[in-house]
């Protein structure tokens, strides 16, 4: 494959990292994995945990089927053990109050206020991180231009449930709209 992605998948295995090694097997020469995780250091999550709260939902950051939970460091050196090296990655950014919406998560705003207030970092609103991330030894840039130059493009998408909004929104839309311009398409299959 081009392009493997992991849509909110790698906090749903044990041993992502087995997953990740793998993976290196089924990419071309110069191909890239593109992932997205939540940030469990999220404003949300701190001010549940400065009130003494860790509470599973059905979904977001604490969604009661993750079995691993990420930093912005921690997901970096979880591809960097694994034999890759992170060309990009970005956080996207969600209020508490956004965050606590979409994730039916119980939020006390003075606590949300507090950890505002004195959270001494830049990443307290990323909600999720995506990241590019090539083997390591790949030609330095080469995963970021791939999307560009080759054509026809093979990605292997692999997320927790085809059928979810939150697929639509993160893989299905986004793809489709790339394809579009780039006069692709897109055929998605589910595959248990």
């Amino acid at each position: 494959f081009d392009v493997i992605t992991f849509g909110d998948v790698l906090e749903h295995i044990a041993e992502p990292s087995e997953v990740l090694n793998q993976c290196q097997s089924m990419l071309v020469e110069g191909g890239a994995i593109v992932a997205s995780v939540p940030n469990v250091a999220h404003i949300a999550i701190r001010s549940m945990l400065l009130e003494g709260r860790w509470e599973y939902g059905d979904l977001g950051i604490l969604d009661k089927t993750h079995l691993r939970f990420f930093t912005k460091q921690t997901i970096q050196d979880l591809f960097y053990d694994s034999g890759y090296s992170v060309v990009e990655i970005s956080g996207v950014k969600l209020t508490a109050e956004a965050a606590a919406g979409a994730s039916d998560m119980q939020l006390n705003q003075s606590a949300a206020t507090y950890v505002d207030n004195f959270a001494s970092d830049d990443h307290k609103y990323d909600f999720q991180y995506v990241l590019l991330a090539v083997p390591a030894g790949t030609r330095q840039g080469y995963g970021s231009r791939l999307l560009l130059d080759t054509s026809p493009i093979k990605i292997l998408g692999l997320v927790h449930d085809v059928e979810s909004s939150i697929v639509d929104v993160r893989l299905r839309l986004p793809l489709n709209a790339w394809a579009s311009a780039c006069d692709g398409e897109v055929q998605i299959k589910n595959h248990k």
